[in-house]
C-alpha cells in the first residue's frame, strides 16, 4: 500500500538521550484484538461530512470541518479526514476517470473482497533505528473494507510520532513510549466508527479542492508541530495534482 503522506523528523539538539525499547508484538496484538472486535461503537459525534465514536477517555479540543484535535492524558491526537479518497473512490468507481488515472488512484479504494485471513492478518517492519509500521486492514462504520498502516518513529528514544493512516482518515501524535498502546487503542476505536456521507462529500468538494484542504491541514500540523521539531513533508504524491 502506498504511503499516503512521507513523515521526516527535524531533531534539534538532541544527545546523550536513553532510548526506550517498544514491546512490537505488543501493538500487533493491540491490533488484532481492536479489528476482530465486532461490535463498533455507535458514532457519538456528528458532523456534516461523516460522523464517528469519542471514547470516554478522550476529550474534543478543536474542529474544523475535516479535521479533529482531541486531548487523552495530556498529550494531543491529531485526526484529518481525507475527503479526496472519498472523491477517487467515486469517479474511478463511475468510470470518470481515463485508464492511466485509474491505474495511478485505484489503490486508494476500499477493498470489495477481503478474505478470513486478510482480516486477521498483520505484518511488521521495523528498521535498524527502531522504527515500526504495522499494516492491516480494518472495518469502518459504513462497513467498508480499508487498509491500514500504522507508523512508530522514534525521535530521540523518549518521544515518538504516531502516524495511523487509515486511508479515507489520518492520525498523528507525538507522545512518550507510554502513552503508545492507550493512544493506538483510541485512534482505532475512533477509526473504526467512522461514517462518512459520501454523497455530501461529493456534492460540496472538488478533488483539487479536496486536495487543497489536505494541504492547508498539513500546514495547519506543521504550525502546531514546529516547537517540537518536526515537519510533515507534504510532497507525498507519485503522481500529479489534479488541475
Amino acid at each position: 500500500m502506498k504511503k499516503a503522506l512521507l513523515l521526516s523528523a527535524v531533531l534539534l539538539l538532541l544527545s546523550g538521550c536513553a532510548r526506550v525499547d517498544i514491546d512490537s508484538d505488543a501493538i500487533r496484538s493491540l491490533l488484532k484484538k481492536s479489528t476482530q472486535n465486532h461490535a463498533r461503537p455507535t458514532a457519538t459525534m456528528t458532523k456534516k461530512y461523516y460522523n464517528y465514536y469519542l471514547p470516554g477517555e478522550v476529550g474534543k479540543k478543536e474542529s474544523t470541518p475535516l479535521s479533529e484535535v482531541f486531548r487523552k492524558d495530556g498529550f494531543e491526537i491529531i485526526m484529518n479526514f481525507n475527503a479526496s479518497a472519498i472523491i477517487i473512490d467515486r469517479f474511478y468507481l463511475n468510470g470518470e476517470l481515463d485508464k492511466k488515472e485509474q491505474s495511478s488512484k485505484s489503490k486508494s479504494l476500499s477493498l470489495t473482497s477481503v478474505s478470513k485471513q486478510q482480516k486477521q492478518s498483520i505484518t511488521m517492519k521495523k528498521d535498524k533505528s527502531g522504527n515500526m509500521q504495522y499494516q492491516g486492514i480494518y472495518k469502518n462504520g459504513n462497513n467498508q473494507y480499508f487498509p491500514y498502516e500504522l507508523f512508530i518513529q522514534t525521535l530521540d528514544g523518549k518521544q515518538y510520532l504516531l502516524h495511523l493512516n487509515g486511508t479515507i482518515v489520518d492520525f498523528y501524535a507525538l507522545i512518550p513510549a507510554a502513552e503508545i498502546k492507550p493512544a493506538v487503542t483510541a485512534m482505532m476505536k475512533i477509526m473504526q466508527s467512522i461514517e462518512y456521507d459520501k454523497k455530501q462529500i461529493v456534492a460540496d468538494f472538488s478533488l483539487k479542492k479536496a486536495e487543497q484542504n489536505r494541504k492547508d491541514s498539513l500546514n495547519y500540523l506543521n504550525g502546531r508541530y514546529a516547537e517540537e521539531g518536526f515537519l510533515i513533508d507534504q510532497d507525498y504524491r507519485e503522481t500529479e495534482s489534479p488541475k
